[in-house]
């Protein structure tokens, strides 16, 4: 028996029938829609992020945007992480 997966395959048909002595019969169409469970591992969309700052760059420029994802839906899907990064000349000029 395979493990059920909603990420390939997320509605499953069945069709059921039921016939009696005589040979009548009568069907079924039983529909199975899978919900999601929080299995997949979150994904940054790079494996490594680089970024250049010009020197003369105004205070509270945004550096960087970096998003992580997974295949799950609801809550723990995506985007699962937007993270922004700004410039705070302070930190970078004690």
């Amino acid at each position: 028996m395979r493990r059920l997966d909603r990420e390939t395959t997320p509605t499953y048909r069945l069709t059921g029938r039921a016939t009696d002595g005589g040979g009548l019969y009568c069907s079924v169409e039983v529909v199975i829609q899978l919900t999601d469970v929080n299995d997949n591992n979150p994904v940054f969309d790079q494996s490594e992020y680089t970024f250049t700052l010009p020197e003369n760059s105004i205070n509270n420029t945004l550096l960087l945007r970096v998003t992580a994802t997974d295949k799950d839906t609801g809550d723990t899907g995506h985007p699962l992480a937007v993270l922004d990064w700004y410039q705070d000349l302070d930190c970078l000029n004690p």
